[in-house]
């Protein structure tokens, strides 16, 4: 977009207002809601040159100063929402030292980003988690568990009776996150930690065992729509009789997803209750099966949960 465009003189106006009100932890909570607003927005109208445009003014490095947020955008390990970020929006102690370092602002900005609707439905997708597991260990003895898209695996603390899994079979595709959710939960006697393991689980979906509980909530950019759907239906075909599946994934009308996309540059997969009971069908219903679709408290992530028959 030309540099003397009016859109764009009008654009960099507002994020220039939100720049000069954002000096401190007040300003950031008065002034970061417009960058919301403005971010969805210009990127509804004007797609990736309104990325490009919003990025171009000084905001991106007040931005940045969120850890949070420079950490995705740097992409370490490849890719954005990665386990790391999951963990900032869970203020997982492994991010205490980084948010030390940070400014009063950027604690600021992150603490904000911390009460957006997705992060409260990431925290209460882990919540979730731990109780499906806590349900599973007392109905079933030795009990086993796979997470497919297990990053960190940081539910497993959540889990009172994580002790009690026989067998949890916790895979990811990147090398660095498997290292630390096998350090971070060396004291799991039954932990199996796998990476990649994604295209045998797809091909020969008992090649890893059968599953009492099989469960994928990291869902990220490096996996594409056809793989979630064949996900689907392997992880239905590797449970045991009475065992439940859970796919979970952030929903369509996401309301800071332009921020997410612009200053964090985040932009995961999300789906609405169709795309879900969509990628439900792809396990054929028969006796017993049981399928459903629901959305979390504040509806902004949606769950499929399928459960195969005693």
């Amino acid at each position: 977009m030309d540099q003397r465009d009016p859109t764009r003189t009008a654009i960099m106006a507002e994020l220039d207002s939100v720049a000069a009100e954002a000096t401190d932890a007040v300003g950031v909570f008065m002034a970061w809601p417009r960058l919301l607003e403005t971010s969805a927005r210009v990127l509804r109208s004007f797609g990736e040159a309104g990325r490009a445009m919003l990025r171009d003014h000084p905001i991106l490095a007040i931005a940045r100063e969120c850890p949070a947020a420079n950490h995705s955008l740097a992409r370490p390990r490849g890719y954005s929402g990665d386990a790391r970020l999951i963990d900032y929006l869970q203020r997982h102690e492994s991010v205490s030292e980084v948010l030390e370092a940070a400014t009063p602002r950027g604690r600021a900005i992150l603490n904000w980003t911390l009460s957006l609707s997705a992060s409260e439905a990431v925290r209460e997708c882990h919540a979730l988690l731990a109780s499906l597991i806590d349900q599973t260990a007392e109905r079933v003895d030795d009990a086993h568990v796979l997470s497919a898209t297990a990053g960190h695996l940081r539910e497993a603390s959540l889990a009172l009776d994580a002790q009690s899994i026989g067998r949890w079979v916790a895979m990811d595709e990147d090398a660095e996150t498997v290292d630390e959710m096998a350090e971070s939960h060396a004291d799991l006697p039954g932990l199996v930690a796998v990476h990649g393991g994604l295209a045998r689980l797809l091909a020969r979906p008992m090649t890893h065992g059968s599953f009492d509980l099989a469960y994928a909530t990291g869902l990220t950019q490096q996996i594409d729509g056809e793989t979630v759907h064949r996900l689907a239906s392997a992880m239905f075909r590797s449970l045991r009789s009475g065992g439940r599946m859970l796919i979970a994934c952030l929903t369509k009308d996401l309301p800071e997803a332009g921020y997410m996309d612009a200053y964090m540059g985040w932009c995961p997969p999300l789906l609405d209750g169709q795309d879900m009971r969509t990628l439900l069908d792809q396990v054929p219903d028969g006796p017993g099966i049981r399928k459903r679709v629901f959305y979390g408290a504040n509806g902004r992530m949606v769950y499929g949960m399928i459960d195969r028959p005693a």
